[in-house]
């Protein structure tokens, strides 16, 4: 009985918004617009704006990277293992880094060989 009526349930949840934007309207149809929440036009300009937004989201990712491999150095001691996993935390960090600032001069470089 317990599976019958979550079962009944579920079903209800998914079938409801079925019934309550079925019914009929009186007025006119209206349309319906959406605003381009990225403001660009173009394919271009697209990725633009998310090579900027992830230049932006980033940064302070790689530098809060840095700051702990620096402190994972600084109490490693002596232990080579730890030492040697710190350094590859700031090389991967600046490695991913830069290779979304050549993002932006790939779009660049993409842009002059077909214009």
């Amino acid at each position: 009985m317990k599976k019958f009526l979550s079962v009944l349930f579920a079903w209800g949840f998914l079938l409801f918004p079925i019934f309550v934007f079925s019914q009929a309207s009186s007025s006119a149809p209206s349309v319906i617009s959406l605003p381009n929440p990225l403001s660009s036009e173009t394919l271009e300009q697209l990725i633009n704006v998310v090579i900027n937004w992830l230049l932006v989201i980033t940064l302070p990712i790689v530098v809060f990277l840095i700051v702990y491999a620096g402190a994972q150095i600084l109490i490693s001691g002596v232990a080579p293992k730890q030492r040697e996993e710190a350094k590859n935390v700031i090389k991967y960090a600046l490695i991913g880094y830069v290779i979304i600032l050549l993002a932006k001069v790939f779009v660049g470089v993409i842009k002059g060989l077909f214009s």
